[in-house]
């Protein structure tokens, strides 16, 4: 029965019992209709708002960007599904596209699907890192699902539908160093190539470089790793170098674009009193 007809009848009721003056059982039973009519709107009203199978897909987490190594494996971005119930499974449609640097291999880029499995409540788009001649940023970002029962997000903006990933390029060199005519020891770094004319390097000079002029106190071990950025002109492949501990007025350097050798000299600034001359010499290995 309909919640109309029932008013209509208990309304009905209502009126024969003001007819017959039964004003003892009014007064008992016209409280009782009125909670039955409320109730029937409650459960009504509870029938109309509650939509089970329907709901939306956000990206889960606290953070949405992140920044890895080409070659850190397998990135997982996690998805979540919020106020619905899944029983048949949902196809979720993904853009991914290049936000800043340059990649060499397109076929990361464009339209991605992820299947949500029946019954889960969760999905994750899982993303290769692949290696790039430079550092590259992609947004991933959820445009629809195979079901319109599900939007992606909310209207309002309120559910996070996108992921930014900036992807490195960090690979490893052999350093060998000379400095106060004598030959500090030889390490291996990770140099990065930001751009066409930038190189990214994890230590300048070696991270037990401070240690050895120090005549190798273990105090200094593993620490002042000078790290900074290499800068070519590509005009004469000639280098300029910037650091934490370099006077960048006082560098230079050569890049052989053939073998990737980087070599370069600065003057050391802010660590010690004086400042003095570091050669070093980058070699890929």
């Amino acid at each position: 029965m309909m919640h109309k007809e029932i008013v209509e009848q208990l309304q009905i009721l209502l009126i024969n019992l003001q007819n017959n003056k039964k004003h003892i059982m009014q007064k008992i039973i016209i409280p009782i209709l009125i909670m039955i009519i409320s109730l029937t709107s409650c459960v009504n009203e509870e029938k109309l708002d509650s939509t089970p199978n329907s709901g939306w897909i956000e990206v889960d987490g606290d953070t949405f960007a992140d920044t890895v190594n080409f070659d850190n494996g397998t990135y997982d971005i996690p998805l979540k599904l919020s106020s619905a119930t899944n029983t048949n499974g949902i196809e979720v449609t993904y853009k991914v596209e290049l936000v800043s640097g340059s990649i060499d291999n397109q076929s990361v880029l464009g339209n991605k699907t992820v299947m949500m499995e029946a019954n889960s409540d969760v999905a994750i788009i899982h993303f290769e890192p692949v290696a790039s001649s430079y550092y590259y940023t992609l947004k991933f970002t959820l445009i629809r699902t195979d079901d319109a029962e599900f939007k992606v997000g909310l209207s309002d903006g309120s559910k996070p539908v996108d992921f930014t990933l900036s992807v490195t390029n960090f690979v490893n060199y052999n350093g060998d160093v000379s400095a106060f005519g004598d030959t500090p020891p030889s390490y291996v770094t990770q140099v990065g190539r930001e751009d066409a004319t930038h190189f990214v390097v994890n230590s300048l000079w070696g991270p037990n470089f401070v240690a050895w002029t120090q005549g190798n106190n273990p105090a200094f071990f593993d620490r002042f790793y000078n790290a900074g950025v290499i800068t070519l002109n590509p005009s004469d492949n000639t280098l300029s170098v910037a650091g934490d501990y370099v006077d960048a007025a006082g560098s230079s350097g050569t890049y052989n674009p053939t073998t990737g050798v980087l070599d370069y000299t600065f003057i050391q600034a802010d660590l010690f009193s004086t400042g003095f001359s570091v050669s070093t010499t980058l070699t890929p290995q």
